[in-house]
């Protein structure tokens, strides 16, 4: 109850520091929406082509003999010996040509990738005839024939695994003639492989889930292309073979001409607007997000600078509190800006998308973020040196984005990339846009579907990682990395017991003494040792009783604090020695009783106590707060102290009554006596009349 008592009350504490600086909060919650209203313009300006059915049913396009004459003096495979007599056919093609169009120059794991021509199914004797006899026509061909598989499925499993394409038998395939035979019937497909035309999510269909790219291509550039592929050799090759064997027909007799009329498609958009932002978008919004990301380092390290954060542990906080109030209080600034920018993109930009899909995405990214700037947090102790950096840095880890954009990326490459948060949410965008402008839009369909190797949910589940990877890195170091204020663990902190289940702190506890000797005695059970025993602590040949005044039996019972050779060094710039602020001080303090530390300046006095209450470490020594070690629990330690600093632990915006509160919820008062208790505070130090003015407003007194 206490912890969550303390973890609303910082809650509050947030919203109305946030509240009072408005603008800035605004800014925070409005600058990501206004670069997506950019991208709405952009939208708008970016016109679709809406492309009807109807317009796929081309007329035929007949080829002329003049083209046939240039593309046989090219050296295109174009038609087999049924249109040239055997001298002028493609078995006089000059090897460059078929190199050009039959083989692929790079290498694949050290073996030369050869396209090869697959009559499938090898179970059909009709389709291994035809195979040698196209072996027979084009004999510069034949070492290219293969007729490995026995069903169509085999070629596709083939052509999907991880065989493809890796050695000079299991060799990447240029076409694949399958025949289909039904009684005495046959159907002919001819399949190629095309895998350099236009990105397949820029023209997908209207009305169905995906529209075969090559047809388009097909429909928007020139049916000729076929031409240019060998494409109508093979064909030509089988129908004719197809012609001669299985009927009376001679082909040479038979009148052809040649024309081409693609296969018709579904109605498709063709929208460049994934192409005009995709290298934009990532990095407009990486740079106007810059300013919540800079609000917010500032915050967390302003925290640490003006010694807030620990003075509030000082008073029993503990960092999860802290953390927890700031994760709050961002979760919802990032749940109100996801929201608006959903709606103000669900009519344009992210039309056809699912709405819930597009505010988990910048939801994420946003959270993600957050635990970016934490981590950030960790190294500074300086606010304005810290929202410099983390500016900086938070663009800078956007530019990999650059190396591993496009197709050429592989799927590998993009999610390491993605483990930063900017590149991931780039990569994101683009595929959101792709499925966007597909008329489809990213939902649980399409989810999965691959754009250039990376798809919606990868950059959904890279933003978690991304989320708790940042957050364990800075949790980590931020216990670990000494600052400027306040102590640090030992890096192995995690394995130790003593971190999980700390010994909590018994005031009550009866008291136990031992001696330096390491005799333990009936007065305490706290490590402990007597001064009056330290032959160093005497000289002169003076008494121990001159020194030091004696203590009671009575009250070494009721011992509370243990300063046992406590020593501060600090490094002077110049100096090769350190500069000893405390020099081994040991020092007993009973329950019950008021000590005052009276010293000249510089005399080490503020320092002790800074070490005492957690807010500086130790060099070396230690002291036991009811048993328990400064330097071993001091999250425990913390629980039982109350300290007055000599700095302020006050916001400048927070009055009187709102830090009186915020510091009530800290000890834990009760709820009913927090009033009565203010009230009575407030009366005692005479601020009835300023209790809601600003703490800046208030005099240094």
């Amino acid at each position: 109850m206490g912890w969550c008592r303390q973890c609303c009350a910082l809650m509050r504490k947030n919203r109305i520091i946030k509240c009072r600086l408005w603008g800035s909060t605004l800014a925070e919650i409005l600058l990501p929406v206004l670069i997506m209203l950019i991208m709405v313009g952009l939208r708008a300006a970016v016109t679709k082509d809406d492309t009807a059915a109807d317009l796929h049913y081309k007329q035929p396009v007949p080829l002329s003999q003049a083209q046939i004459d240039a593309f046989k003096d090219n050296n295109w495979p174009i038609v087999n010996g049924t249109a040239y007599d055997e001298n002028n056919g493609p078995t006089v093609w000059d090897g460059d040509s078929l190199a050009e169009h039959f083989f692929i120059g790079d290498k694949n794991q050290g073996v030369r990738k050869v396209n090869t021509i697959q009559f499938v199914p090898n179970t059909l004797p009709e389709v291994l005839s035809m195979a040698e006899a196209f072996r027979q026509r084009y004999p510069i061909l034949s070492n290219n024939v293969q007729t490995r598989f026995e069903s169509e499925a085999a070629l596709e499993d083939y052509v999907k695994g991880d065989d493809y394409a890796t050695s000079v038998y299991d060799a990447s395939i240029a076409y694949a003639i399958v025949v289909n035979k039904n009684a005495n019937r046959f159907n002919l497909v001819l399949r190629g492989n095309m895998s350099q035309s236009q990105n397949s999510m820029t023209t997908i269909a209207t009305d169905v889930s995906s529209v075969n790219t090559l047809q388009v291509v097909y429909d928007k550039v020139s049916p000729f292309v076929l031409l240019t592929r060998g494409h109508h050799l093979l064909q030509d090759f089988a129908e004719e073979w197809l012609i001669r064997n299985l009927t009376n027909l001679d082909p040479a007799q038979l009148q052809r001409s040649y024309s081409f009329q693609p296969f018709p498609t579904p109605p498709y958009v063709d929208d460049p607007f994934a192409d005009v932002i995709s290298s934009v978008l990532g990095l407009f919004f990486t740079i106007i997000w810059m300013w919540p990301v800079t609000r917010l380092v500032k915050g967390i390290v302003e925290e640490k600078q003006l010694r807030i954060r620990e003075g509030m542990k000082m008073m029993g906080l503990p960092d999860s509190a802290i953390f927890c109030s700031w994760i709050g209080t961002y979760t919802i600034i990032f749940i109100i800006t996801s929201i608006l920018i959903t709606i103000v993109t669900s009519g344009s930009v992210y039309e056809k998308s699912n709405k819930f899909y597009i505010f988990i995405f910048f939801f994420l990214f946003s959270m993600a973020s957050f635990a970016f700037c934490w981590l950030v947090s960790v190294f500074f102790s300086r606010s304005q040196v810290a929202t410099t950096f983390a500016a900086l840095i938070f663009l800078a880890i956007f530019f990999p984005y650059f190396a591993v954009e496009g197709a050429s990326s592989s799927a590998s490459a993009k999610q390491g990339a993605s483990i930063l948060a900017p590149v991931c949410f780039g990569l994101g965008a683009v595929v959101i846009q792709n499925l966007e402008s597909s008329s489809n839009g990213v939902n649980s369909d399409t989810g999965s579907i691959d754009v250039d190797n990376f798809n919606y949910n990868t950059a959904i589940g890279m933003f978690i990682v991304d989320f708790f990877l940042y957050m364990i890195l800075a949790l980590y170091f931020q216990q670990v990395i000494p600052s400027e204020w306040g102590t640090h663990q030992k890096p192995w902190f995690f394995l130790l017991p003593s971190y999980w289940c700390p010994e909590k702190v018994r005031t009550s506890s009866p008291p136990r003494s031992v001696g330096r000797n390491g005799d333990d005695t009936e007065l305490s059970a706290f490590p402990h040792h007597a001064l009056e025993e330290d032959p160093s602590a005497v000289s002169g040949g003076r008494p121990s009783s001159y020194y030091f005044e004696p203590v009671s039996e009575a009250v070494k019972e009721n011992l509370g604090v243990s300063i046992q050779d406590l020593r501060k060094t600090f490094k002077t710039e110049g100096q090769d020695e350190p500069f000893v602020a405390v020099k081994k001080l040991n020092l007993d303090l009973y329950t019950g009783q008021i000590v005052a530390l009276l010293g000249h300046n510089g005399a080490g006095k503020t320092t002790t106590i800074n070490m005492l209450c957690g807010m500086i470490g130790p060099t070396s020594g230690d002291a036991y707060v009811f048993g328990s070690s400064i330097t071993d629990n001091m999250t425990g330690v913390r629980k039982v102290l109350g300290v007055c600093p000599q700095h302020d632990i006050l916001y400048d915006l927070l009055t009187v009554q709102e830090h009186l509160e915020l510091f009530a919820a800290i000890k834990d008062i009760p709820s009913e006596e927090v009033q009565v208790q203010i009230a009575d505070m407030i009366a005692q130090v005479g601020l009835t009349e300023k209790v809601h003015d600003k703490s800046a407003a208030l005099s240094g007194g």
